[in-house]
């Protein structure tokens, strides 16, 4: 895995220390840990690997430096690494949100209506439905528009 991600990024031409300090950091950032792990409850539900957390990291890297055809990829293989819990439906949410920035309402929706369907644990679930609103919308405006362009210009 780590040889495909490695890959991937030089083929995307990042920085290789921004690389190096992305795979140094730890999940605690991106998924609320923290503090002292001895004190610390960890909800189960909530419970990702270490893989994962890389992973997930490397695919947001990626989206953000507009990379998004490898960030999907790199999504997708972390569904692989937990495809039923907390992780997966932040990949979910995360593919969605490439989806609905590249205009592809449908796959967009689709990502966030597995999100709201599947997952129980969800951190962001009124974002998440604000979004389903936001691409629903989106596709009735699109269909009015084709429906507008076919019938040609209206006569007065």
């Amino acid at each position: 895995m780590f040889l495909r991600l490695r890959r991937l990024l030089l083929q995307a031409k990042l920085p290789a220390l921004l690389c190096v300090m992305l795979l140094g950091l730890s999940g605690c950032f991106l998924f609320g840990g923290g503090g002292d792990d001895s004190e610390e409850i960890v909800d189960p539900e909530r419970a990702v690997s270490q893989d994962f957390v890389t992973t997930f990291q490397v695919g947001q890297t990626l989206k953000e430096a507009g990379h998004v055809d490898e960030a999907l990829l790199i999504f997708y293989e972390a569904l692989a690494q937990d495809s039923t819990g907390y992780g997966a439906s932040k990949c979910w949410d995360a593919i969605g949100d490439i989806y609905l920035d590249d205009g592809q309402y449908k796959k967009a929706f689709e990502a966030y209506q597995t999100v709201m369907t599947n997952f129980t644990v969800i951190e962001d679930s009124v974002g998440v439905e604000m979004k389903i609103k936001f691409v629903q919308t989106a596709l009735l405006v699109r269909e009015e528009r084709l429906k507008v362009a076919k019938e040609g210009p209206t006569k007065n």
